[in-house]
């Protein structure tokens, strides 16, 4: 079975044609469009470029939210512009036929007590989860009308009590599934994997960037990682592949050594 790989944008590459070209001389499916680098927002970049080089390159997207988006904030005007950006956005990705946007679900502040960390969405986890229940019924609603799937990605934080709470509340919406960031989980000893693997048929986008416990979007076969195995997975599920390293050379070795054991892309 043939994968669907992509990458991500890179800080060595501000400009989209040169991305594009990349994507297509390494033969990879889609670009992951980066809003936190702001050469690749809204507002720099038509709907029509995106759709001319997906006709000419057949080069498809995906889009990740900035990640600072925090649509459970205590602060509403701050909430708000979030939410504002992010509805902008989800519009803007329905112009431009990209049907996957990736968003962090943050955890948070903490205070550093002499024993322990207290998240602040934990200690008012009710005023956390009316936040959220709020935010993401409105972006739900208007993704669904859209045709738009909504994933949240791991970051290490998976393995909370109160993200697991407002994950399971989200996912009761039909068209908000999960990300597995395979290497975020490596770097936190795999603390994402259990509520993953438990919810692994809302599963439908995958980051692989290798790691070695300590750094993570380190080049494939690198670190601790079963690649095989990861890969496998996205056959089974079927889902997109965002091989998530940092440098055109990582991504190039990376692309280089799947095809080394035996990958088809």
């Amino acid at each position: 079975m043939t994968l669907k790989l992509g990458m991500p944008n890179l800080i060595e590459l501000s400009d989209m044609n040169a991305t594009a070209g990349l994507c297509e001389n390494l033969g990879l499916s889609f670009i992951e469009m980066n809003m936190n680098m702001p050469d690749f927002c809204p507002e720099k970049i038509s709907p029509d470029t995106l759709n001319e080089i997906r006709e000419n390159k057949k080069i498809e997207f995906t889009l990740h939210l900035p990640e600072e988006t925090d649509l459970v904030t205590f602060h509403t005007p701050v909430r708000e512009g979030h939410l504002s950006r992010c509805i902008e956005s989800l519009h803007w990705a329905h112009d431009c036929r990209i049907v996957i946007v990736n968003l962090h679900l943050t955890s948070g502040v903490y205070f550093s007590l002499p024993d322990r960390k207290v998240f602040i969405y934990e200690k008012y986890k009710d005023l956390f989860l009316n936040n959220l229940r709020d935010s993401f019924d409105r972006i739900s609603d208007i993704a669904q009308q859209l045709g738009m799937t909504i994933c949240i990605e791991n970051c290490g934080d998976f393995g909370r009590t109160f993200i697991q709470e407002a994950l399971t509340i989200l996912l009761e919406k039909g068209n908000i599934m999960l990300t597995w960031d395979t290497g975020h989980d490596a770097k936190a000893n795999f603390a994402d994997s259990e509520f993953l693997m438990a919810h692994k048929e809302k599963i439908a986008h995958l980051h692989l960037h290798d790691s070695d416990h300590k750094n993570d979007h380190q080049a494939l076969y690198d670190g601790c990682l079963d690649i095989k195995g990861i890969l496998d997975f996205a056959q089974e599920r079927k889902t997109g592949v965002v091989i998530e390293v940092k440098t055109i050379e990582s991504l190039k070795e990376s692309v280089k050594r799947l095809r080394d054991h035996g990958y088809v892309f």
